[in-house]
């Protein structure tokens, strides 16, 4: 969506189009005058998912609105179940008429792209922006895989039966995914130097 901003800028883009598959929770940069990590903070470390969403929700509804007020599609998820898009100014690029929003794309011939609306463009370019799935080519898929992005780990790092394989970063904070990164780091340094011993797979 910050692509999107920056095209809408005059002189740069004569049209901008916004074609999503699916509905996102957008959040500005700064929300009832604090900045976003500052309210992230407000959460206790064991506030249950259901109660951090059920307050997220509120929060945007008050503080944001419905994305579907500016042309998006509605979220099929609850807040907190996907990544947000941050951002300060697409909610209002949108409601001026800078950038259109659009569904996903069905088709493109040439120039000419088709929508799932039936609605059809002239697009000079086109910028994908489709996210990723997990995969691990280099391993057989016997060995492991991770089929629909989902690979059950201990503590999302660690496969109970591969006890020197270790994965980081595969999991999805409301913040930043480094400084977990590194406490991933630190508890895998502990294992390896016998400061700290698997529980059995029982467990």
């Amino acid at each position: 969506m910050d692509i999107a901003v920056e095209l809408c800028r005059p002189g740069i883009s004569s049209k901008v189009f916004l074609a999503a598959r699916r509905g996102a929770y957008i959040i500005p940069n700064y929300l009832f005058g604090k900045p976003l990590d500052k309210i992230a903070t407000l959460f206790p470390v064991h506030t249950p998912f259901w109660l951090k969403s059920l307050i997220i929700k509120f929060a945007l509804k008050l503080g944001v609105g419905n994305v579907e007020d500016f042309g998006l599609q509605k979220p099929d998820h609850k807040p907190g179940a996907a990544h947000f898009t941050i951002s300060q100014d697409i909610l209002v690029r949108l409601g001026r008429g800078d950038i259109i929003p659009k569904p996903n794309i069905e088709s493109y011939n040439g120039n000419k792209v088709k929508f799932v609306d039936g609605s059809e463009e002239e697009i000079d370019v086109i910028i994908y922006c489709t996210g990723y799935d997990v995969k691990f080519p280099f391993f057989d898929e016997n060995f492991l895989s991770a089929k629909d992005n989902h690979l059950p780990l201990f503590h999302r790092m660690v496969k109970p039966e591969f006890k020197n394989l270790f994965f980081v970063g595969l999991f999805q904070p409301l913040g930043p995914i480094a400084p977990l990164s590194e406490f991933q780091g630190k508890w895998i340094s502990e294992y390896l130097v016998g400061n700290y011993e698997f529980p059995s797979e029982e467990k």
